[in-house]
């Protein structure tokens, strides 16, 4: 199964994100006063008035909090040969109370706790995250 050639939106808030990804990094927004995680990313902190985001890097690992397989193509360009998508949700190892929306590879089968590990690749020219199954490095110190 292909994935279709979407670009994501990119806008001044998700940007940093984005910049990440490109060079094989997972950087979310934290509070620069409190340290909370705050997602999805916002021009401003909604734990602590006039605190600042601070773009963190973290290890792409965790568990799948929950899923759902998509057999309905929907996005711009997509046909019924891209679907199943399997889409997740991963409660991070580094970044605790965060919840990321991910996709699993394609040919893993999908269970609620399963630890994945985030895997950068290049589709059509655009870096991206995807999830696999497994745990990747150490924690991290």
């Amino acid at each position: 199964m292909a994935v279709p050639s979407f670009a994501p939106p990119v806008s001044d808030h998700t940007q940093p994100f984005w910049d990440g990804v490109a060079v094989g990094e997972l950087r979310l927004p934290r509070c620069s006063a409190c340290h909370a995680w705050q997602w999805y990313p916002l021009s401003g902190t909604t734990h602590c008035a006039g605190a600042t985001i601070d773009w963190t890097p973290v290890r792409p690992v965790g568990t799948i909090f929950t899923f759902t397989v998509v057999r309905r193509p929907f996005l711009p360009g997509a046909s019924k040969a891209d679907v199943p998508i399997v889409s997740i949700i991963v409660e991070l190892d580094d970044a605790p109370g965060l919840r990321l929306v991910g996709r699993l590879a394609d040919g893993i089968e999908p269970r609620i706790g399963m630890p994945v590990t985030g895997e950068f690749y290049d589709h059509d020219g655009r870096a991206d995250l995807q999830f696999t199954s497994g745990v990747g490095a150490p924690p991290s110190q």
